[in-house]
């Protein structure tokens, strides 16, 4: 349960979060906010991002209609702000900047964390 928004021309993070959350339920509260890292092994060692996690009833009753069987924080809706474009082997693919965001990956649960307790982009 993700997607993703694109923004062309890029936009400051402000404007981006307001356009993701204009998305999701009214009951949308953030949550939490993450700086983010690639991993250890990627080709951009600079990229990041930065995660920001939201909570909202009405997005958790529409998970339970919808896949009862979700196993994941269903209250939760995260997203991760890229100034350029990421890939699951390699993540964001230049520095943050939070007067450039070109892209904002949505997805149904809690933090991106990766088995080292960091928020990987």
């Amino acid at each position: 349960m993700t997607f993703s928004v694109y923004f062309d021309p890029h936009v400051d993070a402000q404007t981006a979060v307001r356009a993701v959350t204009n998305l999701l339920p009214t009951d949308i509260q953030q949550a939490g906010s993450f700086d983010g890292v690639n991993n250890d092994g990627s080709k951009y060692p600079l990229g990041s991002c930065v995660e920001l996690v939201y909570a909202s009833n009405a997005l958790g009753d529409a998970v339970s209609c919808i896949n009862p069987t979700w196993t994941g924080d269903r209250n939760k809706v995260n997203f991760e702000l890229y100034s350029g474009n990421t890939s699951s082997s390699d993540g964001a693919d230049t520095p943050y900047k939070p007067h450039s965001i070109h892209l904002a990956l949505v997805g149904i649960g809690g933090e991106n964390r990766g088995l080292d307790g960091v928020i990987h982009c």
